[in-house]
């Protein structure tokens, strides 16, 4: 399962190309039983479009959200062209379970999604039973209101939890607590990127991360992850991991243990 595949604004550097694919190839993959995307904004979905291209693709997982852009035209008409089936996710969607890990969903809010517009309805993929869903175009811009509605997964390998929350900001994570949902994880990706609108104290009282992973360039210009949202990791006591310092960040478990190695520095 490949969840996200980074990427940029201006499209000058195609991470699919460049990073993700020679990874994938080295390590003898040549094909992805899930592409993931957690939502369609560039800086997680430009790498995937090369992915999509060169590998045997068995299945893609979306929101319900379609938006226009030079990226997510593309994906999705690659998608179409290849018939690579589509599986439409909200907090509604049955359970998966691959190969001993059981994975939930837990955004988007399938009560909040976007009101239609126009009258050309589209196919977008299948539901859980599926069913064929067709779905009217929706207003969405492609940066607007699309990281609250990022979709947010609990994955579980016998005692050991991951929770991959992509870029909720605080109004999702405040949802999430009064909804009793499971958050408790022992590893968590920070949720978007480390910015200063998300990782609230309630919500982070709740996963109590031993290992947290934040994904972000060195020296951007947005400044993250922000110093006080480190802090708040810090006082928990989780140790926190950052691909500008860190590089590739991966870790390992058997279910039980959990190892985590990083491509630049040790941590002790």
């Amino acid at each position: 399962m490949l969840i996200d595949g980074g990427g940029f604004f201006n499209g000058t550097f195609d991470v699919g190309k460049s990073i993700l694919a020679p990874f994938l190839w080295q390590q003898g993959i040549r094909s992805v039983d899930i592409v993931v995307i957690t939502h369609p904004h560039p800086d997680h979905l430009q790498g995937l479009l090369f992915i999509l291209e060169h590998f045997l693709v068995h299945e893609v997982w979306t929101t319900a959200d379609t938006i226009h852009s030079p990226q997510f035209t593309p994906f999705l008409e690659t998608m179409r062209q290849r018939h690579i089936a589509q599986r439409i996710i909200s907090d509604r969607s049955i359970p998966a379970q691959r190969s001993g890990a059981n994975i939930i969903f837990l955004n988007p809010d399938h009560g909040d999604d976007p009101q239609p517009v126009g009258r050309n309805s589209v196919a977008v993929g299948t539901s859980d039973s599926g069913r064929l869903l067709q779905r009217e175009e929706t207003p969405l811009s492609p940066f607007v209101d699309l990281n609250e509605r990022s979709l947010v997964m609990r994955l579980s390998y016998l005692n050991r939890h991951f929770l991959l929350p992509g870029d909720i900001g605080k109004s999702v994570e405040s949802r999430l607590l009064k909804s009793g949902a499971p958050l408790a994880s022992d590893v968590m990706f920070v949720p978007h990127h480390g910015s200063s609108g998300s990782s609230h104290p309630a919500f982070l009282d709740a996963v109590r991360p031993q290992i947290a992973i934040v994904s972000c360039g060195a020296d951007n210009v947005f400044g993250i992850p922000r110093p006080e949202l480190l802090q708040r990791y810090r006082q928990i006591g989780c140790r926190v991991y950052r691909t500008d310092l860190d590089g590739a960040v991966t870790v390992t478990t058997d279910g039980q243990s959990l190892r985590v190695e990083s491509f630049r520095r040790a941590k002790p």
